[in-house]
C-alpha cells in the first residue's frame, strides 16, 4: 500500500507539472483571490482539463494534510525541488524533512485505505 500511494504521489506530481497551475493544493487560491477579484478560482477563457479520479483523490489528500507535511511533499513531488534546497526552503534538518516526506506517504496510504 506505501508503494501504491508513493506512485500515486509521483503521478499527482507529473499531472501538475504536465498542467501548471490547475493543482489547487500548490496554488494559494486566497492570495490569487486578493490579486485578481473573485473570479480568480476560476480561470477565464480557459479550458477545464479534467482530473482523473486517483489524481483528484490525491489532491484531496494533499489539502487535508498540515501546513508541515504537505510543503515538504509538494515541493518534492510537484515542484520537483532536490532535498537540499526543500529542507533549506522548509527550515528543516533533512532527517525531519524526510520524516515529513513519509508521514504525507502514509497519510495518503490511510486516506486511500478508507
Amino acid at each position: 500500500m506505501i508503494a501504491a500511494a508513493e506512485g500515486l504521489l509521483h503521478r499527482w506530481g507529473k499531472w501538475g507539472r504536465d498542467n501548471p497551475g490547475l493543482l489547487i493544493s500548490s496554488t494559494n487560491i486566497l492570495k490569487r483571490v486578493q490579486d485578481e477579484g473573485a473570479g480568480a478560482s476560476q480561470p477565464a477563457g480557459k479550458v477545464e482539463i479534467p482530473m482523473s479520479d486517483d489524481i483528484a483523490l490525491v489532491e484531496r489528500c494533499v489539502l487535508l494534510m498540515d501546513d508541515s507535511i504537505r510543503t515538504p511533499i509538494i515541493l518534492k513531488y510537484a515542484n520537483r525541488m532536490a532535498s537540499g534546497q526543500a529542507c533549506k526552503f522548509c527550515r528543516l534538518h533533512p532527517r525531519e524533512h524526510n520524516k515529513m516526506i513519509g508521514f504525507g506517504i502514509y497519510f495518503l496510504a490511510g486516506f486511500i485505505a478508507k
